[in-house]
């Protein structure tokens, strides 16, 4: 267990009253207090809850309540018996309070019971749901008795369930070995109270490296955030060059272009660099290009010579390429909006074509040709792993549509994918560069960081940066390693999933 997303979890800490763990508690004879004692299970939930009450994780105390006699406490079995013959848990009695240190605090919650289960007959299941629950750390007394059964029935009510084995007690250790290492093998995840501390704290909150997720899928990709580099102006455009083992990033206000590589560091390699943005690689290793101050879509070819491969359409000069991409059929496509013609990221100057469009180059070359022009401002664009489906994103509407790819590299059937990636306001993040993994999902910046968005269009959550995002890409010799372009700095983030494959990989 990795991480535990502190919107989608919460603590259960049951039974832990005195009655049952404590020493002159109606069960003292049974070995209960002798155990709890030997799992150090007062300090260690104590602790869990000081975390989970820290990191925005709600408590819930469930406590076994009866009135003085259990009047409608059914007799049918020996434990039930147990319950009404000591005269136990009586509420208001110090029996039936917590122990020591583990009284709930202001804004935890507390759930009475009269049964084994925790869910039974009481309204944890509401509360939870209410919550917006979907994984449940369960700690507290009788292991192999309430903590199972009320770990089952959270799991058949669709639950995840985590068990923190020093967080429980029941009798001795044969009991608590029974429950944890064979009856709940296959309904939780067993770990002890500092892992699913860690695991809390990880999941908590916008830091370095950290991640605001909606779906605990999220945190199945992800590895640690590392800046790389600073001190620039404005990071654009990551690319991965395999044979070099580099990654090339422009600075547009800077007008220069930059590497970085593991043994080397960052060093200049373009000034000026007619404030390039977005690049990539072709099938043959010629670096494609889009210029600002140029408008411009170049390619660059390993031994030095430069090429102009689309400046203007019918007849007029291109506002400012912006993000590029290689089909696997040698189709170019790009975006245009005029972020090139303002000042510090562009040349100021004014435009000849009144519409920010998409553009296909044909394989081998040839005229420019106009896929959309109903974008307000198009911006990054990516293929699905299959090369079937083209996502465009655009910056002011906050959005992500989707195209189908035909044969030919024309794209049809356009419809939306993902709304409201923020507002579209630049100084809060807004939607530009976007890449795929090869397992569909895709990453595009936005407010906070990266968003991650499966192919259904489920949002995972947000890796945060702590700056606002420009770009990124994958890279590495396993292509695990995503690069992020963002304001002043480079990130780079190790990976569980590859990126897409691309025609240059």
């Amino acid at each position: 267990m990795k991480y535990l997303v502190s919107e989608k979890a919460a603590l259960i800490i049951q039974d832990l009253q005195n009655d049952v763990i404590t020493e002159g508690g109606a069960w003292s004879d049974s070995g209960a207090p002798e155990h709890a004692k030997s799992q150090n299970l007062v300090e260690n939930v104590k602790g869990l809850a000081a975390t989970a009450r820290k990191v925005g994780i709600p408590v819930i105390h469930v406590h076994y309540l009866v009135e003085e006699g259990a009047p409608g406490l059914k007799q049918n079995a020996p434990l039930f018996w147990g319950v009404r013959g000591e005269n136990a848990l009586v509420r208001g009695s110090w029996g039936g309070a917590p122990a020591d240190g583990l009284e709930p605090k202001k804004g935890d919650f507390v759930v009475e019971k009269m049964r084994m289960n925790g869910f039974y007959c009481t309204n944890l299941d509401n509360l939870l749901r209410g919550l917006g629950v979907e994984t449940i750390v369960i700690t507290g007394a009788w292991t192999n008795m309430s903590i199972e059964h009320t770990s089952r029935h959270g799991a058949d009510a669709g639950y995840e369930i985590v068990v923190a084995s020093d967080g429980t007690s029941t009798i001795d250790d044969e009991w608590q070995n029974a429950a944890l290492n064979y009856a709940l093998t296959n309904i939780a995840t067993v770990a002890g109270c500092s892992e699913i501390g860690e695991a809390m704290e990880k999941g908590a909150g916008p830091v370095l490296g950290g991640v605001h997720a909606k779906s605990p899928n999220l945190y199945d990709l992800i590895g640690d955030l590392e800046r790389i580099g600073t001190g620039f102006m404005f990071t654009e455009g990551p690319i991965w060059n395999k044979e070099g083992k580099f990654l090339l990033f422009s600075d547009m206000p800077g007008d220069v272009r930059r590497m970085w590589s593991e043994a080397d560091g960052v060093k200049e390699v373009m000034n000026p660099s007619n404030k390039c943005n977005g690049m990539t690689y072709d099938a043959d290793g010629n670096l494609i290009v889009c210029e600002h101050s140029t408008s411009t879509i170049v390619r660059e070819t390993p031994d030095g010579k430069r090429e102009t491969i689309a400046s203007h359409y019918d007849g007029k000069e291109l506002n400012s390429p912006n993000d590029v991409l290689v089909g696997n059929d040698g189709s170019i496509y790009f975006t245009d909006p005029p972020f090139g013609r303002v000042p510090v990221f562009g040349v100021p100057r004014e435009r000849e074509l009144d519409f920010q469009g998409v553009y296909r180059i044909p394989p081998g070359g040839g005229d420019v040709e106009l896929m959309f022009d109903d974008f307000e401002t198009p911006n990054g664009l990516c293929f699905s792993p299959d090369g079937k489906l083209l996502y465009i994103n655009d910056s002011t509407k906050a959005h992500i549509r989707v195209f189908d790819v035909a044969k030919d590299g024309t794209l049809g059937n356009g419809r939306m994918f993902f709304d409201k990636i923020g507002q579209g306001i630049l100084e809060e993040g807004i939607p530009d560069g976007m890449k795929c993994d090869e397992l569909g999902n895709i990453y595009v910046s936005g407010p906070g960081g990266v968003w991650v968005i499966n192919e259904k269009g489920e949002h995972l959550g947000v890796i945060n940066i702590p700056e606002n995002v420009g770009n990124l890409n994958w890279g590495d010799s396993d292509w695990k390693t995503l690069f992020i372009a963002a304001s002043t700095s480079v990130y780079r983030i190790r990976m569980n999933v590859a990126g897409c494959p691309s025609c240059y990989m």
